[in-house]
């Protein structure tokens, strides 16, 4: 749902899901040249900026433990899972010392269309040599601005 949003306000996205998705994937955005399907969160995680983790709670722990360590210098990274805090333990537990997490939660389900819909922010880490980085999330959350979400 957000890699479309983020591609109809002009960004490129790289993403992924789970290995049984990816050729349905690639196939339901091969004609979207914004959106790059990838095999894994590996590719993700060294090629982008801005990570945004949309899984499970359940799951948090094991996917950033798996894709983490692979985050590319400086970048920021989020979650949107219901529970926060094994989300923000998994992040300041697997991820590198150089990366910034800008957390956020859209305080509504994955079916709902976000057009609207509130969406919470909160920077639990950012380190001030790589602030200059951080006006990327400040570009992010503007998108989202412009959707008509609070922020």
């Amino acid at each position: 749902m957000y890699a479309q949003r983020l591609s109809e306000a002009g960004w490129k996205v790289n993403a992924c899901d789970r290995d049984d998705l990816y050729e349905s994937l690639r196939e339901e955005y091969a004609d979207n040249e914004r959106i790059n399907i990838v095999p894994n969160g590996h590719f993700v995680s060294r090629a982008s900026d801005y990570i945004l983790y949309s899984v499970e709670a359940a799951s948090i722990e094991k996917v950033v433990s798996t894709y983490g360590p692979s985050t590319k210098l400086g970048a920021i990274v989020g979650g949107q899972t219901s529970c926060k805090a094994p989300e923000i333990a998994a992040f300041e537990k697997y991820l590198p010392e150089d990366v910034e997490i800008v957390s956020c939660h859209s305080l509504h389900g994955p079916k709902v269309d976000p057009e609207g819909q509130p969406l919470v922010s909160r920077r639990r880490k950012a380190l001030q040599k790589l602030r200059s980085y951080y006006h990327a999330s400040d570009q992010f959350l503007f998108i989202f601005r412009l959707r008509s979400m609070i922020i």
